[in-house]
């Protein structure tokens, strides 16, 4: 039976992984790394975008008194910040690059939002590391300034 090919496509939180069979994929969660098998119709059509570990954390969604604060995309996508950022960030209009992360024009310029928050290293040889692998949590606390081998070893590739 022929199925369409997710294999390594980001729907939310989750990452195709492989086809189980009869219409469902094996995915890993991005947010806490756990395996669920969903049906690919609801990946394509957006209905599944994480485990079920995202209730928890909808509880504080929005409210400037928690540290985590989640702001959207014009296509609706949804980025974590930190709270003490929304401001600086609200001037921009978001979007998710071909890439996986959240980019906007500053100042003429295409711009990844990680790098708006840390800054731009790659000149000294450095880059910007997302701890939890996921592109779309801009918190200033899973983000590190690491050399490109560092960011490697974590995800297994030689350099």
């Amino acid at each position: 039976m022929s199925y369409i090919d997710l294999s390594g496509m980001h729907f939310g939180f989750l990452v195709a992984r492989e086809y189980a069979g009869k219409g469902y994929w094996k995915c890993q969660c991005l947010n806490c790394g756990k395996d669920k098998l969903v049906k690919g119709e609801h990946l394509r059509l957006g209905n599944v975008k994480s485990c079920g570990c995202l209730k928890e954390e909808q509880e504080t969604r929005g409210k400037r008194d928690t540290n985590s604060y989640v702001i959207r995309t014009h296509k609706g996508d949804e980025i974590n910040v930190d709270a003490e950022d929304v401001d600086r960030l609200s001037k921009h209009s978001w979007s998710i690059g071909i890439d996986g992360y959240p980019q906007a024009r500053v100042n003429g310029k295409m711009m990844r939002m990680h790098e708006l928050l840390v800054g731009q290293y790659r000149g000294d040889g450095l880059v910007i590391d997302h701890i939890n692998h996921n592109r779309a949590d801009n918190r200033k606390d899973n983000l590190r300034i690491v050399t490109p081998a560092q960011n490697a070893r974590k995800t297994g590739i030689e350099v």
